[in-house]
């Protein structure tokens, strides 16, 4: 689970012209909307746990076949990088939940509590 920031021009309902917004996106789910001028804030709700194992079960199960492209795609490289893959793989699934944890933790915080 990634956290995203980007800026474009939106209408703002509040200023009621265009003008530039901060959207946050949590993967590829917006999150958050917030006018630079105004500073009015849309959140926008989600079931963000259920969004992450949504997600997670995704990735478990395509994993077989991404794993069978990249085979396809070079042998070599593939068997070369295996061994190395397969020992760092627990450390990259706990960075990765790590990170999850964090951004989930902080959505619950941002969405429950408004400023």
């Amino acid at each position: 689970m990634r956290k995203y920031k980007t800026q474009t021009q939106l209408f703002c309902t509040h200023c009621h012209c265009e003008t530039d917004h901060r959207v946050i996106y949590i993967d590829k789910k917006i999150s958050e909307i917030d006018c630079i001028a105004c500073h009015k804030m849309t959140r926008i709700d989600f079931d963000i746990r259920s969004y992450f194992h949504r997600g997670l079960r995704e990735r478990a199960l395509t994993k077989p076949s991404r794993l069978a492209q990249e085979y396809r795609r070079s042998h070599r490289a593939f068997l070369n990088g295996l061994s190395l893959r397969m020992i760092s793989k627990p450390y990259r699934i706990a960075k990765d939940l790590k990170r999850s944890k964090h951004i989930i933790d902080r959505y619950k915080k941002d969405h429950h509590n408004p400023n």
